[in-house]
């Protein structure tokens, strides 16, 4: 998952994008999970409908289990991929817009100093 914290972006959905992708990164293992079980199910009632079939329900477990490792690593590393595409095109604002809430610092520009000195007088004016 990425670090970068996004923080416009953040203020513009209302939520962070990377915590975005990560619901839909575990949704999509929740999905995952769900559809092995089901494989495994329908493969030890079909398995169950054969005569004489010496497949144990334990073996079609731990293929399964190794089944899922297989498709978990291709999951993460193509989710990986996907995350990178939607947080650089989708999920991401471009320098050169602004929310409306940052237009009056647009407009009124000042510099660190100049802010500096705006807080000093706030804080006087608080006192009196």
């Amino acid at each position: 998952m990425s670090v970068d914290p996004m923080t416009y972006e953040a203020q513009f959905f209302g939520f962070t994008p990377q915590t975005c992708m990560l619901r839909i990164y575990i949704a999509s293992q929740d999905y995952l999970f769900e559809g092995m079980q089901a494989v495994e199910q329908v493969i030890l009632k079909k398995l169950g409908d054969l005569p004489g079939c010496e497949i144990s329900p334990v073996q079609v477990r731990k293929c399964a289990e190794k089944f899922l490792g297989f498709m978990k690593g291709r999951f993460h590393n193509l989710f990986g991929k996907m995350e990178q595409l939607f947080l650089q095109l989708i999920l991401c604002i471009p320098p050169n817009i602004l929310l409306p809430e940052d237009k009056p610092q647009e407009l009124h520009p000042c510099s660190e100093e100049e802010f500096r000195l705006l807080q000093e007088e706030i804080e006087q004016l608080q006192e009196k």
